[in-house]
Formats: C-alpha cells, sequence, structure tokens
C-alpha cells in the first residue's frame, strides 16, 4: 500500500491498533481514534457538560509510539497487545476498567489477537513457546478463573 504522505501512512497504522481515546464521562463508553470524532461525540451526547475536555484526559495511550514500533519491525499483533496492556494499566487507574472491551471496537482481528478476560479471571500468565523448527516463538494467554460455586 503507498501513502502520498507520512501523515496518512501513520494514520492507517493506527487504524490497526486499539481506540486510543475515551469519553471521560462516568457512565459513557464511547471510545476512537480521533479528537474530531471525541468533540463531535461530546458535542452531541455530553452538551450539558460543557466544555470538551483536552486531549490529556481523553488519551488512553499514545499511539504514535505503538506505530512507530510496527515501523521499526514489530509484529502487529505484539505492538496490539502491548497497547492493550498500556490501555489496560490507563482504564485501571481511571477507574473504568470495564471500558476494556470498548476499546477493540470492531476490529475483528484485534478480537482475535487479544482477548479480554471476565471479572472472575483473577491472574494472567503468558507463555512463550519456542518450535525446535524454527526461532519465532508463539505465545499462549492463559487465563486463570476464580468461579465461586
Amino acid at each position: 500500500m503507498a501513502f502520498c504522505r507520512v501523515q496518512e501512512r501513520n494514520r492507517h497504522i493506527e487504524s490497526h491498533l486499539l481506540n486510543s481515546i475515551h469519553c471521560p464521562a462516568h457512565d459513557c463508553v464511547w471510545t476512537g481514534h480521533r479528537q474530531s470524532d471525541f468533540r463531535e461525540h461530546w458535542k452531541k451526547k455530553h452538551t450539558e457538560s460543557g466544555q470538551v475536555p483536552e486531549e490529556d484526559a481523553t488519551e488512553i495511550y499514545d499511539p504514535k509510539a505503538y506505530a512507530k514500533m510496527i515501523l521499526d519491525g514489530t509484529p502487529v499483533d505484539e505492538v496490539a497487545r502491548s497497547a492493550f496492556s498500556r490501555a489496560q494499566e490507563c482504564l485501571r487507574e481511571l477507574g473504568k476498567p470495564n471500558k476494556l472491551d470498548d476499546v477493540l471496537g470492531r476490529n475483528e482481528t484485534l478480537r482475535k489477537w487479544i482477548h479480554v478476560p471476565s471479572s472472575h479471571c483473577k491472574y494472567t500468565y503468558i507463555f512463550s513457546l519456542r518450535s525446535r523448527r524454527s526461532l519465532s516463538s508463539s505465545y499462549v494467554i492463559c487465563h486463570i478463573c476464580l468461579i465461586d460455586s
């Protein structure tokens, strides 16, 4: 795929990542990629709340840093999982861990790469499996779930 401008290339790369912007309104689940989309959402859904929040209040993680990782040769699925971990950490700090599924948006590829554990999953382990025939590694994510009976 050829791009006329670096900005277009970077925006395309960022589209392969999870949503990096969230609505800071308490009960709102909106997430997206662009600040312009957020401002439109805010004006439609939260007009009574006043002025649109600043960018630093809406950013979950910096997609530019993760786009650079892809450009530097890191596989997209690894970068997506890394961005998801950062988003998970940020949303926990904001007291909104229930938005994790929303940051994946409608991107079916991301949903295959990233499993959002349910609330009863208490531990997550990532196992690295190295094939004898190949130098590459595969990763298996195992969620240990505790279910009350």
